[in-house]
């Protein structure tokens, strides 16, 4: 694995920097999937920092099923191991997803990670039955409220950077490409990388290859480092 590029494992992951002298210490003492990836030459000259990843993700998920325990939707998502049925017929969120990711938050203590990456689209674009597919304000609404309630679970608000993501192979889903764009615009979530244009011989239809798993981690670097170069530097005083 090549640990020059921010490299995210599914859907969400954490980011956060760390003293050189206490990697060992935390690869002992932390529970959780990690790696730390060394400095880029070109993204990372600036941060002088290990910086590190905590994967959160579950593939092939729908932002309905990350929604905490009970929140409701009118439609299920494709998969439906982490949704339920009620008997009015509302669908509800089993709330598993959002309690793995809000104690793997917790774990780290207040402020101890710098921001959530989320990377997540392509399994509410597009789906082979169309009352499954969730696009436009809908998303906007349940991504919004994931955000909000994932805050309110770790107490401090945690920035999170949002990817544009809807592609199955193609030129994507202007309807989710715009309401994941909308976050940022409403200032409520930091841009990630548009991954919709990643094409070609980096992906396979959903999936990205391996070329296209290098390309799509110096697509977070482009974003996150420069973010990340002035919160350090506000740190430091410069």
């Amino acid at each position: 694995m090549n640990h020059n590029y921010v490299r995210l494992c599914g859907i969400a992951a954490m980011l956060l920097t760390l003293p050189a002298s206490a990697q060992t210490q935390i690869m002992l003492d932390m529970p959780l999937d990690w790696q730390v990836t060394q400095r880029n030459a070109q993204e990372w000259a600036e941060v002088k920092v290990p910086v590190g990843i905590i994967a959160c993700g579950i593939g092939a998920t729908s932002v309905r099923e990350w929604l905490p325990k009970g929140a409701t939707f009118p439609n299920p998502p494709t998969l439906e191991g982490r949704v339920r049925q009620l008997p009015s017929g509302e669908w509800e969120s089993k709330g598993e997803a959002f309690d793995m990711l809000t104690s793997r938050m917790k774990q780290l203590g207040p402020k101890g990670f710098r921001a959530v990456l989320w990377h997540q689209g392509e399994s509410d674009a597009g789906q082979p039955d169309p009352k499954r597919t969730l696009i436009g304000k809908p998303y906007r609404v349940y991504l919004e409220q994931l955000i909000k309630e994932s805050r309110k679970a770790i107490g401090w608000e945690a920035p999170w950077f949002v990817a544009m993501v809807s592609s199955h192979g193609g030129d994507g889903v202007p309807e989710l490409r715009d309401a994941q764009r909308s976050l940022w615009t409403d200032g409520f979530a930091l841009e990630g990388p548009d991954t919709d244009a990643l094409k070609g011989d980096l992906r396979d239809g959903v999936h990205f290859s391996g070329k296209g798993l290098r390309e799509h981690g110096k697509c977070w670097a482009d974003k996150v480092a420069p973010w990340l170069e002035k919160q350090i530097g506000r740190e430091r005083g410069n």
